[in-house]
């Protein structure tokens, strides 16, 4: 066994020594990804055992079975999971076992001294029989060696509320705590659903382009906010073909990129 120290994150495990360590590629500084054997080596295409435990910020007063409730809400899980209560690094905490992905999840839950910290274990070890006793090896090992003490780094862990713009009785609020941004849209527009991608801009360098391809000519924007890409498409932009659709265009791109914010996405 070899041993994982995290003292900004305020907790330290042991795990097997052929597991690869790797900190995770969307939060380097705050989660960190255990990487074991493959299904199939010799495939293509093959899933393998994987296990990350992560900081997540502060609690927001929830104990671990309102976490948990709260991330199956803002991630829109399945409601027929299963879901249950064990005890981790000797707290309290909530797991949900069996969420859909490119392999089947195993989510738990802890609230610790007023932090969350999430554990994530693919596949589930009954779903996948060739990685049951990996998938079972890896999570009895960091489950059972589990330790917290108080984290000593000082996140830069920024909330929704302390940075969306207010609503107006002209503007209305879009946040997405997914996805870790919110912007305002005309009032008198209504969002589409299937549309709604990760699409943002503000305070971040971005590149605005007209992009002639398709059936209409779009504006759009990039940009990328601590390493992702995020996008606007407004279209039609045919000033020519549609002169009288270029008022409202140029009103919700406005507002759009006049507002957004960024925050830590909710995990």
């Amino acid at each position: 066994m070899r041993l994982y120290l995290s003292l900004g994150n305020g907790f330290c495990f042991l795990y097997p020594a052929h597991y690869e360590l790797r900190h995770d590629l969307e939060r380097p500084e705050e989660a960190i990804t255990l990487v074991g054997p493959l299904a199939d080596p010799q495939a293509l295409e093959t899933i393998g055992v994987v296990l990350s435990v992560a900081f997540n910020g502060p609690s927001e007063g929830m104990t671990s079975p309102q976490y948990a409730a709260r991330w199956r809400e803002i991630h829109q899980a399945p409601p027929e999971v299963p879901e249950y209560a064990e005890t981790i690094g000797g707290r309290p905490a909530w797991t949900v076992n069996g969420l859909p992905g490119y392999g089947t999840e195993r989510r738990s839950f802890v609230i610790v001294d007023g932090f969350r910290y999430s554990l994530l274990l693919t596949p589930v070890p009954e779903d996948v029989p060739v990685l049951t006793e990996e998938a079972n090896l890896i999570w009895e090992a960091v489950t059972g060696s589990l330790a917290f003490f108080p984290p000593q780094a000082s996140h830069d862990y920024v909330q929704a509320e302390e940075v969306c713009p207010a609503a107006t009785d002209s503007a209305r609020l879009y946040t997405s705590l997914k996805d870790g941004y919110c912007l305002l849209y005309p009032a008198d527009f209504e969002p589409d659903a299937d549309s709604l991608q990760d699409a943002t801009i503000g305070g971040a360098p971005a590149v605005v382009f007209r992009d002639p391809r398709g059936p209409w000519a779009s504006r759009q924007a990039i940009i990328v906010y601590r390493d992702f890409a995020y996008t606007i498409v407004a279209q039609p932009w045919e000033p020519e073909r549609f002169p009288s659709g270029i008022e409202f265009l140029d009103r919700v791109w406005d507002t759009v990129t006049g507002s957004p914010a960024f925050f830590n996405r909710w995990n």
